[in-house]
C-alpha cells in the first residue's frame, strides 16, 4: 500500500527525532542543567542554564526588544520593501509574544523595555524617554536611576560561554565571559556593565519534542528572527532562591 505524503513526513520526522535522541544520549553528561519537566526529564539536553549563585538580587529587569533595524536598512537599500515590510510585521510579533511571556509568568520584580536602538544610552544609565511598560506608557518614577547596580538588562540571543565564577564573587561586576558560543539561542542577562551573569537556553533541535506555546513564542520561517519563553523559569529560580518557594501559581507582581 503507498503512503500518503503526510505519512512519509511523519515518518521522516520520527526517523529525524530517533537519530536526535541517540545524539542526546551521547552527549548526556556534558554539565548542562537539566529541564525538569515533562521530556525534558528523558532528553537533559533540551534547554540549559547556567545561573550564577552569587549573582545580585535583581530590583527591576529592562527587557531589550529588537528593532531589527539593521535587516530592515538592508531590505530597503536594497529595494525590497516587501522583504523590509515582512520584517517589520515579524518583529512586532516578537515583541508582543516576549512581553506576553514576562507580563504573564514573571511576577519576582518589575519588568520595564527599551528598543535596542537604545541601548548605548541604557548602557550610559541616561533612562528617561527610554524605558517604558508593556502598554508602551514611558517609566513614570525612578525605579532605576544613574548609579544603580542591582537590575539586569535582558535580551534574546546566543549567549557566551560562561565559566563557572562562583569563586570569585568580588569580581562580579568587572568580569569577562569566555568567547564561545553554547549551541542554542535564550535569555541573556547582563549587569549594569552588560557583563553576562546568566543566562537561560534551548537547543536547536529542541522543536522535535516540544510544542511551542504559540502565546509566548514565535519563530520566523524565513528570516533569524525568534523567540521561546524562559520567563517562567527564571521565576522558579528567583523565588526558590531567595524566597524559598517553589512556584507552583502566578504571584502578583511586585510594582
Amino acid at each position: 500500500m503507498a503512503l500518503s505524503k503526510n505519512n512519509i513526513r511523519n515518518l521522516n520526522k520520527t526517523a529525524a527525532a530517533i537519530v536526535v535522541l541517540f545524539f542526546c544520549a551521547l552527549i548526556s553528561n556534558v554539565s548542562f542543567a537539566q529541564y525538569n519537566s515533562g521530556v525534558g526529564n528523558l532528553i537533559p539536553t533540551l534547554k540549559g542554564h547556567h545561573w550564577r549563585k552569587t549573582a545580585l538580587k535583581p530590583k527591576v529587569l529592562l527587557v531589550q526588544l529588537r528593532s531589527e533595524k539593521s535587516r530592515i536598512d538592508y531590505f530597503e537599500k536594497n529595494k525590497k520593501p516587501y522583504k523590509a515590510k515582512k520584517v517589520k510585521r515579524e518583529a512586532s510579533i516578537i515583541w508582543k509574544v516576549m512581553k506576553n511571556d514576562f507580563e504573564e509568568n514573571f511576577s519576582f520584580c518589575p519588568v520595564y523595555y527599551f528598543i535596542d536602538t537604545n541601548a548605548e544610552l541604557v548602557k550610559k544609565q541616561l533612562f528617561d524617554g527610554v524605558l517604558f511598560t508593556a502598554e508602551g506608557i514611558p517609566m513614570s518614577r525612578n525605579i532605576v536611576s544613574p548609579g544603580d547596580t542591582d537590575y539586569f538588562i535582558v535580551y534574546y540571543g546566543y549567549p557566551e560561554e560562561q565559566m563557572d565564577l562562583d569563586a570569585m564573587p568580588e569580581e562580579y561586576n568587572t568580569l569577562d565571559m569566555g568567547n564561545g558560543e553554547v549551541m542554542g539561542k535564550g535569555l541573556i542577562f547582563l549587569n549594569y556593565k552588560y557583563r553576562q551573569v546568566d543566562f537561560y537556553y534551548r537547543f536547536a533541535y529542541y522543536d522535535l519534542f516540544v510544542s511551542p506555546d504559540h502565546r509566548y513564542s514565535y519563530k520566523s520561517a524565513e528570516f533569524d528572527m525568534e523567540y521561546y519563553p524562559f520567563a517562567a523559569e527564571y521565576e522558579e529560580s528567583l523565588q526558590e532562591k531567595y524566597n524559598g518557594l517553589m512556584v507552583n501559581k502566578k504571584l502578583p507582581r511586585r510594582y
